[in-house]
């Protein structure tokens, strides 16, 4: 989840559908904030966060199965890369 801020849109997602999730947001002060949420949310299992971008994410190329960028597209210099990075497997 790029742009994942304190990453309550996350913590839902992963509570709601026992799934795993990535946050990744480029300032450092929203992963501060995500990493205190989710260790009050006793998520520490299954979400990580990192200080990153869209395009060049620190995951492996098929590590994901789902990409949600939410209120952040019009951020992403180059929006066809950071989706085709994750979409062509």
């Amino acid at each position: 989840m790029p742009g994942c801020r304190d990453a309550v849109h996350l913590i839902e997602l992963v509570q709601r559908y026992g799934a795993t999730g990535v946050g990744i947001d480029p300032v450092e002060v929203h992963i501060d904030r995500a990493k205190v949420a989710v260790e009050a949310a006793e998520l520490e299992d299954r979400i990580q966060v990192f200080v990153g971008v869209a395009a060049g994410d620190p995951l492996p190329r098929r590590a994901l199965r789902l990409r949600l960028v939410r209120d952040v597209v019009s951020q992403v210099d180059d929006l066809a890369a950071a989706l085709v990075r994750r979409l062509v497997c």
